[in-house]
């Protein structure tokens, strides 16, 4: 097994990953959202059969293993709504990604099923679309609660929302996605979906050695579910009315 990194030099110029260059491989898998052009070139390279994690593109044959962003996202909203959230933003940049853009229409499905309308003033961008987070917005009324599409989103959140004087979760709640954040980058615990990156990894592996012995594979786009991870970014606001 070998990794790398791939360099934005190499995929510009349609570079070929170094091991793939320096010895003869068995397969590929892609982890994150690399461009077209690229994947292209991948695919029209003999005897690479490749598996893409956590992505899709369309019109590129290729299988995937991506986590379950729609129906995840949609159970985090449906959780706010639970704890008595009804003014809910979302903080995303449409068609960065299409992880995270699927995570959004999750929250719309979340909204629309509980009778709540679309705010457009809280859908938020938090990120270029090369990547780059960061500059995060603040709609001029703020809701009771944010879904943001990744927990690094939600800790440049949390950190803005705490310079502006908000207390998470006593004024604000927040949730996340991934259940992944480095250590430092906030210093409060969000609730959030865990993603199940092993399953992920292991149906990944599967898939690209079924195709490199037998040419082909279980299936063409695998989803792995997830769990909603409860930690101490939301406020319950049902069990506050009730004791009133």
């Amino acid at each position: 097994i070998l990794f790398e990194v791939l360099r934005h030099e190499r995929e510009e110029a349609l570079e070929l990953p170094l091991f793939a260059a320096e010895q003869q491989i068995q397969g590929l898998i892609i982890i994150g959202e690399i461009s077209r052009a690229y994947l292209e070139f991948l695919k029209g390279q003999p005897d690479m059969p490749m598996v893409m994690v956590d992505f899709t593109m369309k019109g590129i044959a290729c299988p995937s293993v991506m986590a379950d962003n729609y129906y995840g996202m949609y159970k985090m909203v449906n959780y706010l709504i639970d704890q008595g959230h009804r003014e809910i933003a979302y903080v995303v940049t449409l068609l960065a990604s299409n992880s995270i853009t699927d995570r959004y229409f999750g929250y719309r499905k979340a909204l629309l099923e509980n009778g709540l309308e679309l705010n457009r003033d809280w859908v938020i961008d938090d990120r270029t679309m090369e990547g780059q987070i960061g500059n995060i917005r603040l709609p001029e009324k703020m809701p009771t609660a944010f879904a943001c599409n990744c927990d690094l989103t939600a800790s440049e959140l949390v950190n803005l929302l705490k310079e502006k004087g908000y207390r998470i979760p006593e004024d604000i709640s927040i949730v996340g996605f991934d259940n992944y954040l480095y250590e430092g980058l906030c210093d409060v615990k969000i609730t959030s979906y865990e993603v199940d990156i092993k399953e992920m990894v292991r149906c990944a592996v599967k898939i690209v050695v079924s195709l490199a012995d037998r040419g082909c594979a279980p299936s063409d786009m695998r989803v792995v579910s997830g769990t909603v991870e409860e930690k101490e970014s939301v406020r319950n606001l049902l069990t506050e009315d009730k004791m009133i």
